[in-house]
């Protein structure tokens, strides 16, 4: 089984997507169960410090990597002008 999350911040508060897929022989159900458990888990722990740092530094890191060809800027200023009304 694989899992994966992507959290869209572009509008309002946020869209977290979680999206699986059971592997050969696995039930849906039980893969549905564990990540509702570990949504529910999110929600009430805290994330160590440590690991909120890693994350934070990975999203800076990622960003400034996607700027860094002709492609990336493009899709940079594309995005900002269309989400946002101003290419800068």
């Amino acid at each position: 089984s694989e899992a994966y999350s992507y959290l869209d911040l572009r509008a309002d508060a946020g869209l977290l997507v979680v999206r699986a897929i059971a592997a050969e022989g696995k039930e849906v159900a039980a893969l549905e169960k564990a990540l509702l458990e570990e949504l529910v888990r999110l929600q009430n722990e805290t994330v160590p410090a440590a690991e909120l740092a890693r994350v934070r530094d990975k999203i800076v890191t990622d960003a400034l990597r996607r700027r860094e060809s002709v492609d990336g800027i493009a899709n940079a200023l594309g995005e900002a002008a269309t989400l946002h009304g101003d290419p800068e």
